[in-house]
């Protein structure tokens, strides 16, 4: 009876022991886990934030593009509304359009 009690004293304790065992092995993958996840969201944060620099960068670009634009819109305008140039020489008169 002695014998049969130990065993089962021993069959308990191995037990336990696998069963900590398991549980660590779980924690640990579950930590490796929430790592990897951690620096995947890391990473996707810092090309959100690459990406909103170039939009950034490209709407400012853009912006500086169209008030160029204006400009010489502007400049074509008052080019086409002046009057015409006379120059008046030796005797006749020539016009500048």
């Amino acid at each position: 009876m002695i014998k049969q009690e130990e065993d089962q004293k021993r069959m308990r304790e191995q037990f336990e022991r696998d069963l900590e065992l398991q549980k660590q092995q779980m924690d640990n993958m579950m930590e490796a886990n929430m790592n990897e996840m951690r620096q995947e969201r890391e990473s996707i944060l810092e090309q959100n934030r690459s990406l909103e620099e170039a939009v950034k960068g490209m709407k400012s670009a853009m912006q500086a593009r169209n008030q160029e634009i204006q400009t010489l819109q502007k400049s074509i305008e008052a080019l086409k509304n002046r009057p015409p140039q006379v120059i008046k020489r030796g005797g006749g008169i020539c016009a500048i359009m």
